[in-house]
């Protein structure tokens, strides 16, 4: 049991001090992860639990001289970025066990720790005081917020923002100053509420056609109510005569060795193609057309390669989302304004399908998205709500395993007779099956 230590106040505990005190402050640090990883190993959420408060929480009952003697030597140095850093990568080897075993009760435990903090009445020795404040200005910050990410995806407490939780861990893991277990746990966590929305989606979808009591037995993975399957039928039917796949696939053999000033030309009419709203369509090629006109001008004669790709991708997905001033870019905001977001979104899913890597910048994009939107009122923007329900279902639907058809029952579908604002939806069906299966589910 944690309890059952000796405390540092012993005589015992100073000797066991003197003797093991670290020389340098990585020292310190990895003497302070390896009992917090030892602790939630070996104890009980409860015990890693209790060992955590007595190390950060309230220093002066530490009930392990070691990892005491190790966290005053990272408060002797007077550097709180340390402390933080310290803090945080302790913070995450917890939650990492946690979530793994899912023991998400601990996790809301550990950020309660930090919101019941209480500055303590007793006499704290100067670096005590000064790991105090340390840890009053990591409650205030960005950092705790993140944490919180963790706990809070697991309650109702009507905040828009958790819904689009995948989104905001995407800032946290592609941020290369975090410890390497907060990317882990963010990343790890990302995969796993993208995984369920999906299957959610398909499995509601399934069973809303076949019977009306099915759909009730399985909750709505959308804010969208009783229009979500006309609105998975219009995101089907968008993409017109060719599968995105399709088109992708003879882009990408197109353009295959090219100049890269060919590239830009091509990409152009590429994103383009097929697209529903042709005069808004018009709209961002134009746009781009002046956005990548100078952009890497002099790789103009180079042959494509992968890296052009990528940063090409990455440019037009910033045109897109967030400019350089990390605002809203205005191609972003006319797109909402003008009700033209599922064509932006499409436009958005053409360029990570040929370039799949930018799916992570694209995510941390829409993560900054939130954090402005949320910053000036965000519940009041319910074009913003739309927007992100439909780049789910977008996504969803278009760059994941599972393949979806729009089938007419009566008869097949002509794809030229195809005008998505006047078509009898009712006469459709949506039928999904795993790429590569041989049977439709």
């Amino acid at each position: 049991m944690v309890g059952d230590l000796p405390t540092v106040t012993s005589p015992q505990s100073q000797s066991f001090i003197r003797q093991s005190k670290p020389k340098s402050l990585q020292q310190a640090q990895d003497i302070i992860y390896s009992f917090l990883l030892r602790a939630v190993e070996q104890r009980s959420p409860e015990e890693a639990l209790i060992a955590f408060k007595h190390l950060f929480i309230q220093p002066f009952a530490a009930t392990n001289p070691e990892a005491y003697e190790a966290l005053c030597k990272v408060a002797s140095a007077n550097n709180e970025t340390e402390f933080r850093n310290t803090l945080k990568r302790s913070c995450y080897i917890l939650v990492n066990n946690w979530e793994t075993y899912r023991n998400y009760k601990a996790v809301k435990d550990l950020t309660q720790l930090f919101s019941n903090l209480n500055v303590s009445q007793q006499v704290l020795p100067q670096r005590l005081r000064r790991l105090r404040n340390w840890l009053n200005n990591f409650i205030d910050s960005q950092d705790f917020q993140d944490l919180k990410i963790f706990a809070s995806r697991h309650e109702d407490q009507g905040n828009w923002k958790q819904r689009y939780t995948a989104f905001l861990l995407a800032s946290q893991y592609t941020n290369t100053q975090n410890p390497q277990e907060q990317r882990e746990a963010a990343k790890i966590l990302s995969q796993k509420l993208k995984t369920k929305f999906r299957f959610d989606l398909a499995m509601y979808i399934a069973r809303s056609q076949s019977s009306p009591s099915k759909t009730q037995e399985m909750s709505n993975p959308t804010t969208f109510g009783d229009e979500l399957l006309r609105l998975v039928k219009i995101v089907i039917a968008k993409r017109g005569s060719f599968t995105y796949i399709n088109l992708v696939s003879i882009f990408l053999r197109q353009v295959r060795g090219i100049k890269y000033q060919a590239f830009k030309l091509s990409l152009r009419e590429y994103l383009i193609f097929g697209m529903g709203n042709q005069d808004f369509a018009e709209v961002l090629k134009n746009n781009l057309v002046q956005k990548l006109e100078l952009y890497h001008q002099k790789c103009h004669q180079q042959p494509l390669d992968n890296y052009l790709l990528f940063k090409t991708c990455k440019k037009i997905v910033d045109c897109l989302t967030i400019d350089s001033s990390k605002r809203p870019s205005p191609l972003f905001i006319a797109a909402l304004y003008q009700g033209n977001g599922l064509t932006l979104i499409v436009f958005l899913l053409k360029v990570v399908l040929i370039c799949h890597p930018v799916i992570t910048h694209l995510e941390t994009r829409m993560s900054e998205l939130i954090q402005h939107y949320e910053a000036i009122g965000g519940s009041e923007f319910f074009w913003l709500l739309e927007f992100l329900e439909l780049f789910n279902i977008t996504f969803a639907i278009h760059a994941t395993n599972i393949e979806y058809t729009l089938v007419k029952i009566a008869n097949p579908i002509v794809e030229e007779d195809i005008n998505i604002p006047s078509m009898p939806w009712d006469d459709y069906k949506v039928f999904s099956q795993m790429k590569g299966a041989k049977k439709n589910e």
